[in-house]
């Protein structure tokens, strides 16, 4: 384990007076311009990060919604929210205390606009809002957040929180996707292939669970179709920050933009337009954009964590956690003042079984590779068939398809690895037995099944 060593003193700085979280669920980095995509579907993005830090090392806590929010705003990995994996339902009701909580506590304004389904007032994530407002189906539309922050953004200090999942499946922006020939895909989203009834369309079992191999067309109709998503959810970005400008808060506000997982286009496993099933980068390497007031820009490629979120907010709102954290705080790299940032294992875990689909799997990354453990790979849960894994697959920091699994040529950093796997997992829960999931309630039902949730 490096040492912490600093190149000077911190200096004072100006605290920001009001924080805007936006979570973009499912937006895989290498999709946007801001990360190096191809098509310019990031511009407002890219205006945030060339005022702050933009992270190219972050990496989620889970390859699906529940759990990796739960990190995000709580600061925990899900399983020391319960070592065992809890039910969706269980998660944020055993979370000893989410970032809401905190503000509302130290007086702040708390608002949050969600899309629902996994970020919804059914499962709890509400706890600390005095303002939640969910989606009936994949994405808040933006005048009522917008509005919220006209109306209310002048009267104390706020937290507000952004959910949206208008870049989960179904895709339906088309601006890139007019000249390609959709294929087998044509008419996918569209009015004629909208089951009304149910509220939901053919992707997942087109897609995702029939292991359709796609043409070249196909494949780059479904990515265009999820690049259009992504600028609409950039454009989201962008009236919000117009709002924050028109109420004169944009220079004293943090502005934190992540997401909760990324998405597979048949990279590993066979399947596109779907997370949830594995722990290899595509689905856990999240972004995350940072400005806030007298931050220096500058890119970072420092690992972080979903689980740095909150004790970084924390402290650089000087609020003190009312719990022990997972995660680190990052300030000495948001301020500049550290020469080397201290080694440590970041983990990714597919632990728990509401949506998750497939075996157990469990990851650690570190600066010398990632190892991912499958215990039990011809184990399978969810709808769809899962092809399964090695029990353990190790791959270099150089290996960025993850394709070359080294676990046989290279037992040292394997055992390694699976000595930090198995420590973390031998941590004790925070909280008690495993809550039984109870009836959803109508809407949630709704919403997860326009999400592909539920058949």
């Amino acid at each position: 384990m490096a040492a912490l060593a600093f190149s000077c003193a911190p200096g004072k700085r100006e605290r920001p007076q009001n924080l805007v979280l936006i979570s973009i669920d499912t937006l895989a980095p290498r999709r946007t311009s801001v990360y190096g995509g191809r098509r310019d579907n990031t511009p407002t993005l890219a205006a945030l990060a060339a005022r702050g830090v933009r992270f190219t090392n972050a990496f989620s806590t889970a390859s699906w919604t529940a759990p990796a929010h739960a990190s995000m705003l709580s600061g925990l990995y899900p399983s020391t929210i319960h070592r065992s994996g809890p039910r969706a339902n269980a998660l944020y009701e055993l979370v000893p205390r989410l970032l809401a909580e905190d503000f509302a506590a130290a007086g702040f304004q708390t608002a949050a606009f969600t899309g629902g389904g996994w970020v919804s007032k059914a499962l709890r994530v509400n706890r600390g809002f005095e303002t939640f407002e969910e989606g009936v189906h994949s994405y808040v539309p933006m005048p009522r957040p917008v509005q919220w922050l006209r109306d209310h953004g002048r009267e104390r200090p706020f937290f507000f929180f952004y959910h949206t999942y208008v870049a989960h499946v179904p895709y339906r922006d088309e601006r890139y996707a007019h000249a390609i020939d959709p294929g087998r895909l044509k008419g996918i989203w569209g009015v004629a292939d909208w089951d009304h009834e149910r509220n939901t369309s053919p992707l997942a079992q087109l897609v995702c669970c029939e292991r359709m191999v796609p043409t070249a067309d196909e494949r780059e109709f479904l990515l265009a179709r999820y690049d259009g998503d992504i600028a609409q959810a950039d454009e989201a970005v962008r009236e919000i920050w117009k709002a924050l400008g028109e109420i004169g808060a944009q220079d004293s506000t943090m502005v934190v933009v992540t997401s909760d997982h990324g998405e597979e286009f048949w990279e590993h496993t066979g399947s596109g337009a779907r997370h949830g099933h594995t722990l290899y980068d595509e689905l856990v390497r999240i972004p995350l954009i940072w400005v806030e007031p007298g931050l220096t820009p500058r890119t970072s490629d420092v690992p972080v964590s979903l689980v740095d979120i909150v004790p970084t907010i924390l402290a650089r709102f000087g609020l003190t956690p009312a719990r022990t954290l997972d995660g680190r705080d990052l300030t000495p790299i948001l301020d500049g003042w550290w020469r080397r940032w201290p080694a440590r294992p970041l983990f990714a875990e597919e632990i728990c079984t509401d949506a998750s689909e497939g075996p157990l799997r469990w990851r650690v990354t570190t600066d010398e590779g990632t190892l991912i453990e499958t215990p039990e790979p011809a184990i399978q849960r969810g709808k769809s068939k899962v092809v399964p894994s090695a029990p353990r697959e190790l791959f270099m920091p150089t290996d960025v398809a993850e394709a070359d699994n080294r676990v046989e040529s290279d037992t040292r950093l394997a055992a390694s690895l699976a000595a930090e796997l198995a420590a973390h997992r031998d941590r004790r829960e925070l909280q008690g037995p495993l809550q039984p999931w109870s009836a959803a309630p109508e809407d949630l039902v709704k919403q997860l099944r326009a999400l592909g949730y539920v058949q």
